[in-house]
């Protein structure tokens, strides 16, 4: 039989609903599902692992297809044989494919041959939804040209396609030249490479690797996530138990304290020596609990977000005076001298809150008196000017400079951690929760300002609480 004679009618049969060639193999009739499988491949492997896929997919259904019609049917001469090739593929839907030329001889091996595709279903398919583009885009009709040829030769033939539809909107026509794989040399080698399988297997596996390593990222990241999501509930529910508790200690300790305030008002100068120096013992050892626990619950509602601010434009001097008066009293039994700011008339005012504000101040002189045993606390103001996204800003820095035995330099990373102390052990030598600098560096932060460490073991400390003034001054 001659090629043109190959038809639909003779080489098909319907059975169920399917397209089948005579000797059982099923005829891939809808060219479209091979064009979404390519997308399909293309979105999981990429795209040159899914092309050498669709490549090696052409290759073997070329091969078989030859093999098949030289067993099942009968042949007038071989070139009729393999002009049948471009037969069967216009009849899948592939394109109008045929020989533009062919120069064969089996006994030779020799193979020389031109072949267009009008219409080619891989480019335009590609072309309508990608859009032009440099690339030959026939990858199933390539290999299938290249598997066909090689079968009818019994050698390694190798088609190329040269210009390809998908590069141009005008263009329709795809042409291929096929010879021996051998005479393609480097360009040959680079070719077959795309659908050898050892090769194809090599993407496949790389890819495979690809995907597993994402996926292990992707669930560290999931496990990472829910740890913080954990450590933050875990948050959350201690500042709740912390405010709770706190709250329910206060209520008592307040009645204890005006308990013992009261005899000692009513009661003092009747009282034995010995139980008045221990209800005294009990007012004091009271306050300082209620302190402690004032403490817990300030940085319980700060890490809640339940502290509320309420910033306003505030003169310094009253404040800070007021609390150099309160440290004060905290050292009149050591050989320290309070030294506040000579400026203090001329500061500028401050937005910040101030209730707040006299915390802050309160906590950060405490500090400083709780660890100087001798020497000085002084307190130094200055204005600081600057720009922050093109506005000009300014800054009142207040600096609290102490003789104390200093933060040693490993250990100034945590002091502003809530718990946290440089002396943390259990015989330490000052009481305290290490909550005093913590509560003062949020409640700066939730004002407008931050607090500084300046320190050295053994030389002292300088905190300095950076405000924003409530206006910059000239």
């Amino acid at each position: 039989m001659k090629a043109k004679d190959l038809t639909l009618d003779k080489l098909l049969t319907t059975a169920d609903g399917r397209l089948l060639v005579r000797g059982g193999r099923a005829l891939l009739a809808d060219a479209a599902a091979t064009y979404r499988l390519a997308e399909e491949l293309s979105d999981t492997l990429g795209e040159e692992a899914a092309r050498g896929v669709l490549t090696r997919f052409g290759y073997q259904s070329g091969y078989q297809e030859a093999t098949r019609l030289r067993t099942y049917l009968s042949w007038d001469d071989d070139r009729e044989w393999l002009f049948a090739a471009t037969r069967t593929l216009t009849l899948q839907g592939l394109g109008e494919v045929e020989f533009e030329e062919a120069i064969v001889d089996r006994v030779e091996g020799v193979f020389r041959a031109r072949v267009s595709a009008k219409d080619s279903f891989e480019a335009e398919q590609h072309k309508n939804r990608v859009g032009p583009g440099p690339a030959t885009r026939c990858d199933r009709l390539t290999g299938f040209l290249s598997g066909y040829a090689s079968a009818f030769l019994g050698r390694s033939v190798l088609f190329i396609e040269e210009e390809c539809a998908a590069r141009g909107d005008d263009a329709h026509e795809c042409t291929f030249v096929g010879k021996l794989a051998a005479e393609w040399g480097k360009v040959g080698r680079t070719h077959s490479g795309r659908y050898d399988r050892d090769r194809i297997g090599e993407r496949l596996a790389s890819t495979e690797r690809e995907v597993f390593e994402q996926r292990i990222k992707i669930r560290e990241q999931e496990f990472e996530l829910e740890a913080q999501r954990r450590l933050q509930e875990a948050s959350r529910l201690k500042s709740e138990f912390l405010a709770n508790i706190s709250h329910e200690l206060r209520t008592p300790l307040n009645s204890i304290i005006g308990y013992a305030d009261l005899l000692i008002t009513k009661l003092g100068g009747k009282l034995p020596p010995t139980p008045a120096r221990n209800l005294e013992r009990i007012l004091s050892n009271a306050e300082h609990l209620l302190g402690l626990i004032n403490s817990i619950l300030d940085i319980s509602k700060i890490e809640a977000g339940r502290v509320d601010i309420q910033a306003e434009s505030i003169d310094l001097s009253p404040l800070l005076s007021q609390a150099l008066e309160d440290v004060q009293v905290l050292v009149k039994d050591r050989e320290i001298s309070i030294v506040g700011p000579s400026n203090l008339a001329d500061l500028p005012p401050v937005y910040a809150d101030p209730i707040r504000l006299r915390q802050c101040l309160t906590n950060v002189l405490g500090n400083a008196a709780k660890f100087t045993e001798r020497g000085q606390i002084e307190v130094s103001a200055r204005v600081l000017h600057g720009q922050s996204s093109g506005t000009a800003t300014e800054f009142l820095a207040l600096a609290v400079r102490d003789t104390g035995p200093g933060v040693p330099l490993a250990d100034q990373a945590t002091i502003f951690e809530a718990f946290r102390q440089a002396d943390g052990g259990t015989n330490r030598q000052h009481e305290g929760t290490g909550l005093g600098l913590p509560i003062v560096r949020q409640l700066l932060t939730l004002m407008g300002g931050e607090i500084q460490l300046s320190s050295s073991s053994g030389a002292g400390s300088t905190f300095t609480l950076l405000l924003p003034t409530a206006e910059p001054t000239a």
